[in-house]
């Protein structure tokens, strides 16, 4: 039988501030809650919100990244991208960005044109990764990560789907950035029925996982009311989940 995880802490979500104009988001750590979730180091959770149209795109002007990776998950609209690599893209609902920074880049985040100009709800969720220190001058890499690239899980019974994002090691392998080599996945979780599912981690010392829209119950633990977050050492109903070996 498989041990149990100590589960050391729910994190409720703190109050949301803007990143820019285009952006609503709870900074669940680590400027919420003082946790070591290396290799994460940051994760921000732009709850559902609605925008006005405009013509105009909201966003974040041209910043600077170095030495990780940036993860983003979209659920509601349109993100764009731009950076000093030359590299572009747009991710809609169920799709993943994936830029690693490593020796350096500069980059805008902004509201996809179309999206703007009809406006509607937003939601995502955004992820710093840190790079091991082998790979922090690797060259900067850009991949926009559509669900039709991802693995795929059907829970049974009409249960809901569980997507992978990035897995490290197992059946699905998807290297997209080199965060393989910090020990990293990633999955998405969506379920519109009460039910069960039994997950294993393998070796993971760090568990993370997310309830974005919705209930979920741990066994022997607490539930968790979206939005609320849970942490466990050795993610993310809507349901995001995130594991480290860093």
């Amino acid at each position: 039988m498989a041990s149990l995880r100590k589960i050391t802490g729910v994190l409720d979500p703190p109050a949301p501030h803007m990143v820019g104009d285009g952006f609503r988001v709870h900074n669940f750590f680590p400027g919420g809650h003082k946790i070591d979730m290396s290799p994460f180091f940051l994760m921000d959770y732009n709850s559902k919100i609605e925008f006005s149209a405009r013509e105009n795109p909201r966003g974040v002007g041209v910043h600077p990244h170095r030495g990780f990776e940036t993860v983003t998950l979209a659920y509601h609209g349109a993100v764009a991208h731009h950076d000093s690599a030359g590299n572009s893209g747009v991710i809609y609902p169920g799709d993943v960005q994936w830029m690693t920074a490593a020796s350096g880049i500069l980059h805008k985040e902004y509201h996809d044109a179309a999206y703007s100009r009809e406006g509607g709800p937003f939601q995502m969720v955004q992820l710093w990764v840190n790079l091991p220190a082998a790979h922090k001058m690797s060259a900067p890499k850009y991949q926009s990560v559509t669900q039709e690239k991802m693995g795929i899980y059907v829970i049974p019974d009409g249960g809901g789907v569980v997507w992978c994002v990035y897995l490290c090691g197992g059946r699905f392998v998807y290297r997209y950035g080199v965060a393989l080599q910090a020990g990293v996945s990633l999955w998405m979780m969506f379920s519109k029925v009460l039910g069960t599912i039994l997950l294993s981690w393998g070796e993971c010392k760090r568990l993370h996982y997310c309830t974005l829209v919705g209930l979920a119950y741990c066994l022997l633990g607490p539930c968790l009311r979206s939005p609320s977050s849970l942490v466990s050492h050795a993610l993310w109903w809507r349901l995001v989940w995130a594991y480290g070996a860093g």
